[in-house]
């Protein structure tokens, strides 16, 4: 071989080992901060993903504590209201009393008893 075809060579071998020693040294870089950058994304979306969820969970404690105190407050209206019909009708239940008028007893939801089962589930013999 010629010695300027050797001296073309070396030059093509010096150029492409600084090109790969190049390459090599900012791959090196780039991937370490690649996954530092991917690490600090993954990183950023775990802490979005929680503050949505954190921040929907806030939401429905709020929503959950307002229906259960207007429920609360409906309860105890309802409750004002019974106790002031059953005071308003033993007012006037008193006030017939006083004027003489038989008002039984005041109502009831039970039912009426027939029968009293005894345990065993049958009657006695002797009411036969």
């Amino acid at each position: 071989m010629k010695t300027e075809t050797l001296d073309t060579l070396a030059n093509v071998g010096s150029k492409v080992t600084t090109a790969g020693a190049t390459t090599s040294v900012v791959g090196t870089f780039l991937i370490n901060n690649m996954v530092g950058i991917i690490g600090l994304l993954i990183a950023l979306a775990g802490y979005l993903t929680n503050v949505h969820y954190k921040r929907k969970a806030s939401n429905r404690r709020d929503l959950e504590l307002a229906l259960n105190t207007r429920a609360t407050e409906q309860a105890l209206e309802l409750q004002r209201v019974e106790a002031a019909q059953k005071a308003a009708e033993r007012a006037l239940r008193m006030d017939l009393m006083l004027a003489g008028v038989d008002v039984g007893p005041p109502p009831s939801d039970l039912a009426p008893l027939t029968s009293v089962p005894t345990p065993g589930g049958r009657e006695d013999e002797d009411e036969r």
